[in-house]
């Protein structure tokens, strides 16, 4: 793995005898970072997680490893799994777990098939708050799933989806995306207002947007 940067003396575990070099490093397989000990992570080819992954492919024969369905897979799980996963704060910090049967490749593969997969669709969530699961998982477009993330992004100063600060009229303004046109909802003094606002038009035209929940 490549090393990004070298990190602290530590202790392997708390009963240690001795400490050890750690570092961040580049995972060559799942292209996340990775804290693990110099000596380790410069003789090793993935994280821990890609190397456990390996190990099962080399103990079954699904033959699927380097496909589109494959990747969904290892993708879901390392950002639920993987602390050092840029996108773990969204997942597994947050508690979003995969089902245990959906451990083994295998089962979810079948279940992805039958379910509507195909390469140029994205898995995703039906309630952002519940794990993924058969019953709360489908296959969505793109502009489908960005409509139902609970993400808020950081260039969005408000902190509800759908209002961003209007400079020119000096208000806090509404909007909302629909079928890639981005629609006004209206401008407002106070920035709940429009948050309220925006739920309401959600509930209303009856959209798979994800609710601010302030109504």
């Amino acid at each position: 793995m490549q090393l990004i940067k070298k990190l602290d003396m530590r202790y392997a575990t708390k009963n240690s005898k001795r400490k050890f070099r750690y570092g961040l490093f580049l995972c060559s397989v799942c292209t996340t970072s990775c804290e693990t000990r110099i000596d380790h992570g410069l003789s090793a080819k993935s994280c821990r997680m890609c190397a456990d992954i390996a190990f099962d492919e080399r103990n079954t024969t699904h033959g699927c490893r380097g496909t589109r369905i494959y990747q969904t897979w290892m993708k879901m799980k390392q950002r639920c799994n993987n602390k050092n996963s840029d996108d773990y704060k969204y997942y597994g910090d947050r508690g979003i777990k995969v089902c245990e049967e959906w451990n083994d490749f295998a089962v979810f593969r079948d279940w992805a098939l039958a379910n509507g997969y195909s390469d140029d669709l994205t898995i995703d969530r039906i309630d952002n708050d519940v794990g993924y699961r058969p019953d709360n998982c489908r296959f969505v477009g793109r502009s489908v799933q960005m409509q139902n993330t609970r993400r808020i992004y950081a260039h969005n100063k408000s902190g509800y989806r759908g209002v961003s600060w209007h400079k020119s009229s000096n208000k806090w303004l509404a909007q909302i995306s629909v079928n890639n046109k981005k629609l006004h909802i209206g401008c407002f003094t106070d920035k709940l207002e429009a948050a309220k606002t925006y739920d309401a038009y959600v509930i209303k035209n009856n959209l798979e947007h994800t609710l601010n929940g302030v109504l």
